[in-house]
């Protein structure tokens, strides 16, 4: 499956990645980490751009896991407002692909 996948991504490039329990995840699906960072991502596989709803919960979540940063993957993009609320919220928007090149992203 797609959470299956990013696991896979995020090990491939040196990250040391934990599952979250199926309940209680408290909207975070893994949690990566390297050096002091410690990312909390929400993997998501749907056929519709994701709304504010994913936003809100992965800002909540990385407060609650003590994260470093918050990063939500999606197959299907993301709508208009959840960019801006993301935006407002430092929460990081990418698409599997990007994934690949995290590394990149965070460690600049």
């Amino acid at each position: 499956n797609f959470e299956n996948r990013c696991i896979q991504i995020l090990k491939s490039k040196g990250w040391k990645v934990e599952g979250t329990p199926i309940t209680g995840d408290q909207g975070v699906d893994i949690i990566a980490s390297i050096n002091n960072f410690r990312l909390c991502l929400q993997c998501k596989d749907h056929k519709k751009p994701l709304g504010n709803k994913a936003v809100q919960e992965i800002s909540a979540g990385r407060e609650y896991w003590e994260g470093t940063h918050a990063i939500i993957v999606s197959n299907s993009g993301f709508t208009k407002s959840a960019i801006k609320l993301a935006s407002a919220n430092n929460v990081i928007l990418i698409n599997d692909v990007e994934l690949e090149d995290l590394n990149n992203i965070i460690l600049k």
